[in-house]
């Protein structure tokens, strides 16, 4: 598990699930069936080139059950994304993110510029400002 990690990250870390707590959290939510076969998870988080860089992996041994998440959770992110047509603020994000399914283990990655997020919180608040001036 932890060949997969980037350890020149400025954050990473790794955790083992145990089974015994991946059936518990499936006895009281069934519909999270779909994490049975977890074994381990791990994260980095780092900075280069004036980008911010998320890289989780989401660690099991079959091979089935990880194209099975890797769908389940692009067909998660299709959603967001299409509640966000109103709204294209998130978008950005959406579309930065990659979730790819390997044999041993899912890949959530992401890679944006550092001023994304505060773009997004000013596009937001030019739209506050305009809906407050079209309602007087």
């Amino acid at each position: 598990m932890l060949t997969k990690i980037d350890k020149e990250a400025i954050f990473w870390g790794a955790a083992l699930i145990p089974p015994d707590a991946i059936n518990e959290v499936i006895s009281e939510k069934p519909e999270l069936i779909i994490l049975e076969a977890v074994n381990a998870a791990s994260v980095s988080l780092d900075y280069k080139n004036k980008n911010i860089i998320a890289d989780i992996k989401i660690m099991s041994s079959d091979p089935m059950k990880n194209q099975e998440l890797a769908d389940n959770l692009n067909g998660y992110k299709s959603m967001a994304a299409l509640i966000q047509i109103q709204d294209l603020n998130m978008a950005e994000i959406l579309d930065r993110i990659e979730i790819t399914s390997f044999p041993d283990h899912v890949n959530i990655y992401t890679s944006f510029p550092e001023d994304l997020p505060q773009t997004i919180i000013d596009k937001l608040k030019m739209e506050k400002t305009k809906e407050e001036k079209k309602d007087i």
